[in-house]
C-alpha cells in the first residue's frame, strides 16, 4: 500500500459501504459504522498485516519463522483485526486456540468499545470478502446476524466476552457457508 494508506478509511469500510448499496443497511449496521471509524481514529496506530496467514509463513534454516507476502502491510487502529484475520485462514479446529494464544499473549486485551469497534470492523472485512466473491447470501446472512445482536467473529474472544456481538457464530469470513 501508498504511504498514508489505512486499512480502516482507504479499504475495509468502502469496500464494506459499496456491498451496503447492494445488499441493504440497517440503523444497527450503521450507528456501528459510525463507532468504529471513530474509535479507529482517535486509537494509535499499529502496524498491521491483514494477511498473516499459514501460505505466509516459513520457517528458515535456523528454525525461526519468517513472515513473508508484506504487500497488505499497513497501519490501522484495531490489532486485533490482525488475529482475527489470520483465525479465520487456519481450519475451523485450530481457529480458538490460536485466538486464545493471541488473546493470552496481548498485555491489554480489548476493552468492551474496542470489541464492538472490532466487532463492525471484522463485519466490514467479511462482507467485503463475501460481496467481492460474488457470494451475496452468505454476506446478507452475515449482515443479518449482526443486526440481529450475534457475533460474526470466526472464534471467541475469551471467557470475559459477554455480549452477543462479542461471541462466537461460526460464520466465516471467506467461506461460503456457516460452520
Amino acid at each position: 500500500p501508498l504511504a498514508g494508506f489505512d486499512y480502516w478509511k482507504d479499504y475495509l469500510e468502502p469496500r464494506f459501504r459499496r456491498a451496503l448499496r447492494v445488499l441493504g443497511t440497517s440503523p444497527a449496521v450503521e450507528e456501528a459504522l459510525s463507532h468504529a471509524g471513530q474509535l479507529w481514529s482517535r486509537s494509535a496506530a499499529v502496524l498491521m498485516n491483514p494477511d498473516v496467514t499459514p501460505d505466509n509463513l516459513l520457517v528458515d534454516g535456523a528454525g525461526r519463522l519468517r513472515l513473508v507476502d508484506c504487500g497488505d502491510l499497513t497501519t490501522g487502529g484495531l490489532p486485533w483485526l490482525d488475529a482475527l484475520n489470520t483465525a479465520n485462514a487456519l481450519p475451523a479446529d485450530q481457529r480458538q486456540p490460536y485466538v486464545d494464544y493471541y488473546l493470552a499473549r496481548d498485555a491489554s486485551p480489548p476493552s468492551g468499545e474496542q470489541l464492538r469497534a472490532l466487532s463492525t470492523a471484522w463485519l466490514a472485512r467479511a462482507v467485503g470478502s463475501h460481496y467481492v466473491a460474488g457470494r451475496l447470501r452468505t454476506a446478507g446472512a452475515m449482515l443479518e446476524a449482526f443486526s440481529a445482536g450475534d457475533s460474526v467473529f470466526p472464534a471467541a474472544l475469551g471467557a470475559s466476552v459477554s455480549r452477543p456481538h462479542e461471541a462466537h457464530s461460526g460464520l466465516s469470513a471467506d467461506r461460503d457457508t456457516a460452520r
